[in-house]
């Protein structure tokens, strides 16, 4: 960050952010009811903030905010883990001897489970967030300064589901960020294997009443708090620091956030 303005102006946008997406949350009976809308929203704001307020040139806007091309390890990777944690859903349910029913237009559901999710939830909190605080930071100090945060914005799930379900979604949304990150970090510092996950650990809101069944939340939330990490067995632990704050105006390519290891 170059400026004292910069952190108050990064703040600003995160509770632009976030704002939208809580409110987006609360539109219909889920938070995905409204997916693919507030997933546009999400991008357009996303974009405006980071050339306008944070003063990205436009041309790094894309790969700043992690919407370049991803490697197609990482890609393996999340899907990997994302079936192994959807897996749990149907397993622990044959387990209990119940039949899991899906919500009625799931196909369409599950597109915008994706969207919101996956794609503008990872915007805010991998591409924009992260991405921002990874800036002369090394991956566990980044990490370290997104937890809080993303943490902060899932504290309102304890007023409305209750405290059991708001602790969980608090205590995943926290950890995950670790193996997410990793995996922003294994896909050339882009969200999109990190959506897919993401997507993954929500799916059981395709579920018809999932409080109904038995055990559910505890199995969704071991879950998501333990197959992300699969991820990290496809690479070594993130390069200690990356520095794209210093490059000159116009040195990235677009798609690419370059490293100071990886400079010639």
């Amino acid at each position: 960050m170059t400026s004292h303005h910069t952190p108050l102006r990064f703040v600003f946008g995160f509770a632009v952010l976030w704002s939208v997406l809580y409110g987006f949350g609360r539109i219909g009976e889920t938070s995905i009811d409204r997916g693919v809308i507030a997933a546009i929203t999400i991008l357009f704001l996303a974009l405006l903030l980071e050339a306008g307020v944070l003063a990205t040139p436009r041309r790094d806007v894309p790969a700043r905010l992690g919407l370049g091309r991803p490697g197609v390890r990482a890609l393996v990777a999340a899907l990997f883990v994302s079936l192994i944690t959807l897996a749990a859903l149907p397993v622990s349910a044959h387990l209990a001897d119940e039949h899991l029913k899906l919500r009625t237009g799931w196909p369409w559901l599950a597109v915008s489970l994706l969207a919101y999710h996956g794609f503008a939830e990872e915007l805010c909190w991998r591409g924009y967030t992260y991405g921002r605080l990874r800036c002369n930071r090394s991956f566990g100090a980044a990490v370290a300064a997104t937890m809080p945060l993303i943490a902060i914005t899932h504290v309102p799930i304890v007023i409305e589901s209750g405290f059991a379900v708001g602790v969980a979604a608090v205590g995943v949304a926290a950890i995950t960020c670790v193996p997410l990150a990793h995996l922003y970090e294994l896909g050339r510092r882009t969200i999109w294997p990190c959506a897919l996950v993401h997507a993954a650990i929500d799916g059981f809101k395709l579920i018809d009443d999932p409080q109904r069944y038995v055990g559910l939340s505890a199995v969704v939330a071991g879950a998501a708090l333990v197959c992300p990490f699969a991820a990290f067995a496809w690479s070594r632990h993130p390069r200690s620091r990356v520095n794209p704050s210093l490059q000159p105006a116009g040195a990235l390519e677009p798609g690419v956030l370059i490293t100071r290891e990886d400079q010639p």
